[in-house]
């Protein structure tokens, strides 16, 4: 991604952005990337999370160049 954002509730309806984490592009020949997001907010009473995450348009180099390229999430964890 080229940015991920993470969002916060207490109703459902009015989200408060706590972060917004700028991501690295792939490196050449890169086949799998792992992007690791992560927001600190101690004391952060909530009930909603959001995680917005934009996608980056293939390289030049990449097969599929000028493509958005696949986002996938695997895992979200959330700690307190």
């Amino acid at each position: 991604p080229v940015h991920v954002e993470f969002l916060t509730s207490l109703n459902g309806m009015e989200y408060m952005s706590i972060t917004n984490n700028l991501c690295q592009g792939p490196e050449k020949d890169d086949k799998v990337m792992k992007v690791y997001a992560r927001a600190e907010y101690p004391n952060l009473i909530t009930r909603h999370i959001k995680v917005k995450a934009k996608n980056t348009v293939l390289p030049e180099w990449h097969p599929g160049a000028g493509k958005p390229a696949w986002l996938f999430v695997d895992e979200i964890e959330v700690l307190h």
